[in-house]
């Protein structure tokens, strides 16, 4: 499974600030768009790429430099992401953070892409254009901190049917429907937050039966406490909306959710 996986927060090189006192030996590096001496870039063998802070002149030139497998851009400081259909020979690809781009770009030129991680591009509500990657095995989807990614639909995702992993997190949906997800037959694990509706993780746990997700299950365990360090908490119900319950006091609305979770599975 861990072929799969997406990790925007895995251990990265520091950041480099002027090319010529990096090491040619290392395929990896990390830097901002002022680094100095970036002409440097077209005698490197880099692999793995962190950029910070590029605009989309900064992309375009660093990218006719080096085609990296791996690319990771932190606050992506662009209106038109087309400069991306550049990246080649990149197969990971993760974007955090873009408050400008209101759509995607043409993904047919990304033929070597496999996984992508858009995590929050406030001003994106349209994901057709992923319909575009049929050789995607992994997709992370995800708001900000403080803000839900809102989007349409699911319905493109229905497309990528070789997807083995799917991290959807801090997402608002227009349509409120899991159902696009129905078709992803390879999926091996799915990764949601508790905001869908019930009736919806409940149908997709019936069809979905050989992937691994969290919340096909009435309820999660959890242990949340109180100042004074006593158990508050320890059931977390699933779906949008629903309570956080403590077992020894309420354990016949906990049956009652039991039971409506199954009756949603059934119903699907």
């Amino acid at each position: 499974m861990t072929k799969f996986l997406i990790d925007p927060y895995e251990t990265k090189p520091g950041i480099i600030e002027d090319l010529k006192d990096f090491d040619s030996t290392s395929n990896s590096l990390s830097i901002t768009s002022k680094v100095k001496n970036i002409e440097r870039l077209k005698n490197l063998e880099i692999d793995n790429l962190w950029l910070f802070s590029a605009k989309e002149k900064d992309i375009e030139k660093i990218f006719n430099l080096i085609q990296p497998k791996y690319v990771s851009l932190y606050q992506v400081l662009i209106n038109d992401l087309s400069c991306l259909e550049n990246l080649k020979a990149c197969e990971t690809l993760l974007l955090d953070w873009n408050t400008k781009a209101t759509k995607l770009w043409d993904f047919k030129k990304n033929k070597k892409l496999k996984n992508l991680s858009i995590r929050d591009f406030s001003k994106i509500s349209n994901i057709d254009e992923i319909e575009n990657i049929s050789q995607l095995k992994s997709l992370s989807l995800e708001g900000g901190m403080w803000k839900p990614m809102k989007l349409d639909s699911l319905k493109s995702i229905a497309v990528n049917r070789n997807l083995g992993y799917l991290r959807l997190i801090n997402l608002r949906l227009k349509d409120n429907s899991l159902k696009p997800l129905w078709n992803l037959s390879k999926l091996e694990l799915l990764d949601i937050s508790n905001q869908f509706p019930t009736k919806e993780i409940a149908g997709l746990s019936r069809v979905l039966l050989n992937t691994k997700c969290s919340l096909f299950q009435p309820y999660i365990d959890v242990e949340i406490k109180d100042q004074n360090n006593n158990l508050k908490y320890d059931v977390m119900i699933v779906g949008k909306r629903k309570p956080f319950l403590l077992k020894s006091k309420d354990n016949k609305r906990l049956e009652k959710y039991i039971k409506e979770f199954k009756r949603f599975k059934q119903e699907n």
